[in-house]
């Protein structure tokens, strides 16, 4: 009888029930998972390809919780020795029968006590060993998840934390409500939130011909698909399920990555919004995960999923051989060198894992799904308080515990990678919850003694990596060193050198900050006011509004919230799209009680129109003014005034400033809007920052419909021009020298950029970079010709083909033309 299997990564395999009886310790011949025969259980309600957890905030618990049933069943498949994961269902065939999973968890330790098995495995799967009792801990780690004990599932009777926690594990897999129009509401005592709508079938997009579903998975479907203007082949990622929350965090994945462009990072196109649909392209790839290249290469693209299981070569022989361990440095040595990158951009990715980092076939490997993606400001501003977030197993100690994230969370989850593909076994492994709990308090075994063959400078890197203290775990430039990587962890310590202009002094700019500073008062005082900063690209207007919005935050009233706009979005209301998710995470982290005072009343309406806002819980008692009938023209009038009465409610308690970046990108609905909501009489009192690129000025349509608006009607908003200039050869001086104030003969080189820079703030920054990886420059030339040219030839030989192209031909689709007839990815 032939069985089929599923591993722990749900690569499916097939074995004979003789095989099963007589190996009973199986590694997947595609990824190299460990794994040992136990029964087969089945959990109701549970997708195994979903494997990310979101765990919801206090508020949204109960809610959740009513959409599970409220005990799980387990059933058993079959007393023989089959293969299962508790925690996991097993999949039903289409002719009615039973796949096991592979087994990889802690219950199963009995099971290996098998000849074939090594006795150092028993150490990994003894998982409670050394918490002798863990009740007390668990309580308290449970109160941590600050669950209000209302929260809990009402038809368990049981208040205590773990029941709403419970009730929103496995959130994005399990149905969330499918609410086909925001006026359906539920009317329990706890407040409404809108729900989710589920995705019909694949979109019909302008300009793209949609091809194969290529992947889905909890949130997204991902197709393959021609981008007819550009000439090539793209992957389309559309929503599956459409609710609030994940049309937020859809669209954080696109925008984390918009200024971001690296080898071994994903590369983004387009956001697009059209009708109903919401979807990014991004570059089409062809590969395998991160596990399945270093244990197999590229065999599994190869062959059929259903392969005959590859039993260990021969008890004590070395799990890698000389190749694996080959393809395993080349790989982390690249995902290095991307994570480290990612981070230098200020973003945490949140849910690094196998099936997340892929591998061309090209041998290029690339970071994807940015679904968690997080930007470490907002984090440090403690911004991350949505819940626990991630896939459990690599979740890093401090992310399970619901306790700020930062570059070191996403370290953690690499040395569980490292940690299965050097032993076949996760380091800590359980059910849920357990896992949870035992990551706070249990250290892995040493990967070593599980696989004496595993190279020990690896070992030693894997439990660096996996240091319950964050601070203790290695950085980027450390992780290259460890692997022999000199160069690469050079590289990207000097663009780490090179990335502090943030916390650069301004020089030349004490004009326009005591102006923004004399807005903020005006404001203050009663007077909404309208500044907009603008000079050509490469000015310092960005550095310059958040040194002002730097200061306006240590203040501890105000309210700050920024959006910009993309010039790769095509959304409704793109000018406004993001500030208004800024404006969604702000009211979410509020007392639920306060941010009701804020809500306007005809929020149907403003919910309608931008659908993040639906995060936001309505009294069950609220009277919610119907929009069925209206049409779409009286929609968007009434949430504009929705809109402007939910800015007055803050403004009249709180100062409050808004900022929006590079508005030559904008639409003109959204500057009518605006300028809408700003209109005198009682207009809101806060202070609207926007700043833009003068060379767009006079051909934008978002900045000619601004001059338009403001210009005309009965009642016209306060505006005022800030334009930044480039700085006189003295200030250019003057900032060099701080820059250079730690180099040998910084002041001599500063002079010379003075003189070089022509008073560009970035060609200062860009010549002072080009003498620090010089070791000072004493043989390097300042001619800002040279300059480029030296960094355009250190440049990889692909980009640096593009970059000609684009340079010679003088046409945006001329140069993606003459790109493609080359074959450079573009």
């Amino acid at each position: 009888m032939t069985i089929q299997l599923v591993c722990h990564h749900h690569h499916r395999i097939e074995l004979s029930e003789s095989q099963i009886n007589a190996q009973r310790y199986i590694v997947c011949p595609l990824c190299g998972c460990a794994s040992a025969s136990r029964r087969a259980k089945q959990t109701a309600g549970m997708d195994p390809l979903s494997p990310t957890m979101d765990i919801a905030p206090p508020d949204r618990a109960s809610q959740i919780a009513k959409t599970l049933s409220p005990r799980q069943t387990v059933r058993e498949i079959d007393p023989a020795d089959e293969i299962g994961h508790e925690g996991e269902p097993t999949e039903d065939l289409s002719d009615g029968a039973v796949v096991p999973t592979l087994c990889n968890d802690s219950e199963s330790t009995q099971d290996v006590a098998d000849a074939h098995v090594d006795s150092r495995v028993q150490q990994i799967l003894d998982v409670d060993k050394g918490i002798q009792d863990p009740t007390e801990e668990m309580d308290e780690f449970l109160n941590t998840m600050e669950f209000e004990p209302d929260e809990a599932l009402e038809d368990d009777g049981d208040a205590r934390p773990s029941n709403a926690l419970l009730g929103t594990m496995d959130f994005e897999s399990t149905p969330t409500g499918q609410l086909a129009d925001p006026e359906s509401r539920d009317s329990d005592d706890q407040g409404s939130s809108f729900g989710a709508k589920v995705a019909g079938p694949a979109p019909n997009l302008p300009n793209h011909t949609i091809g194969e579903e290529l992947g889905r998975g909890g949130m997204g479907v991902v197709y393959r698909c021609y981008d007819e203007r550009s000439g090539r082949h793209v992957a389309l990622k559309t929503l599956q399920q459409i609710s609030p929350a994940d049309l937020q965090r859809f669209k954080r994945e696109f925008r984390s990555l918009a200024d971001l462009a690296h080898p071994n990072v994903v590369a983004l196109y387009e956001l697009l919004g059209h009708g109903d649909t919401l979807c990014f392209t991004m570059e089409y790839l062809e590969g395998v995960d991160f596990l399945e290249y270093v244990w197999s290469g590229f065999d599994g693209m190869h062959s059929e999923r259903f392969s005959q299981i590859i039993p260990r070569e021969q008890p004590g022989s070395p799990r890698l051989t000389p190749r694996r361990i080959k393809r395993l440095y080349e790989a982390l040595k690249q995902l290095a060198a991307g994570l480290g990158a990612l981070h230098q951009a200020s973003i945490l990715h949140r849910d690094v894992k196998p099936s997340n980092v892929m591998v061309t076939t090209g041998r290029r490997l690339v970071l994807l799904d940015f679904g968690l993606a997080a930007e470490i400001q907002h984090e440090l501003r403690g911004g991350g308080s949505h819940g626990i977030q991630g896939t459990p197993e690599y979740m890093s100690p401090e992310q399970a515990a619901n306790q700020e994230t930062l570059e070191a969370s996403d370290w953690y989850a690499v040395g569980v990678m490292l940690y299965e593909i050097l032993t076949g076994f996760l380091p800590i492994t359980g059910e849920t919850l357990n896992l949870l709990f035992k990551k706070q308090h249990q250290d892995p075994v040493d990967p070593h003694e599980l696989e004496p063959s595993a190279p020990p400078e690896l070992c030693r890197l894997c439990m660096a990596l996996l240091d319950r203290d964050p601070s203790k775990r290695p950085s980027a430039v450390e992780v290259l060193q460890a692997l022999n990587a000199a160069d690469l962890a050079e590289a990207l310590r000097m663009s780490q050198r090179a990335d502090n202009r943030r916390s650069v002094e301004l020089v030349g700019r004490e004009r326009h900050l005591s102006t923004l500073k004399l807005g903020f008062e005006r404001m203050q005082a009663g007077e909404p006011l309208s500044i907009f900063v603008h000079g050509r690209s490469g000015m310092g207007k960005s550095v310059l509004v958040q040194r002002f919005l730097q200061e306006v935050r240590r203040l501890e009233s105000a309210v700050v919230l920024e959006g910009r706009c993309y010039e790769q979005e095509s959304v409704p209301f793109k000018a406004l799209d993001s500030l208004v998710d800024d404006l969604s995470d702000y009211l979410m982290e509020l007392p639920r009680d306060l941010a009701h005072e804020f809500l306007p009343r005809d929020t149907l309406a403003l919910f309608r129109v931008f659908p993040v806002l639906g995060q936001l819980k309505v009294k069950a008692d609220t009277a919610l003014a119907p929009i069925t009938n209206a049409t779409q023209q009286e929609v968007h009038q009434r949430a504009l005034t929705a809109l402007r009465e939910l800015f007055q409610n803050l403004g009249r308690r709180y100062p409050l400033v808004l900022y929006i970046d590079d508005l030559q990108w904008g639409d003109v609905d959204s500057a009518v809007m605006l300028v809408d909501v700003l209109r005198p009489p009682q207009g809101p009192r806060l202070l609207l920052l926007g700043s833009y690129r003068s060379e767009h000025e006079d051909t934008s349509p978002c900045l000619l419909a601004l001059r338009d608006a403001y210009k005309h009607g009965r009642f016209r908003p306060r505006r005022e021009e800030l334009g930044v200039e480039s700085l006189t050869m003295e200030e250019a001086t003057s900032l060099a020298a701080i820059l250079l104030r730690e180099v040998p003969g910084g002041q001599q080189h500063a002079e010379k950029i003075g003189r070089e820079s022509a008073g560009w703030p970035f060609f200062v920054w860009e010549l002072v970079q080009h003498i620090k990886e010089d070791a000072g420059g004493t043989q390097t030339s300042l001619e800002l010709d040279e300059v480029i040219w030296t960094r355009v030839n250190r440049l990889p030989a692909e980009t640096r083909q593009l970059l000609e192209v684009f340079a010679v031909s003088g046409c945006e689709r001329r140069s993606k033309m003459l790109a493609l007839g080359r074959g450079i990815r573009v």
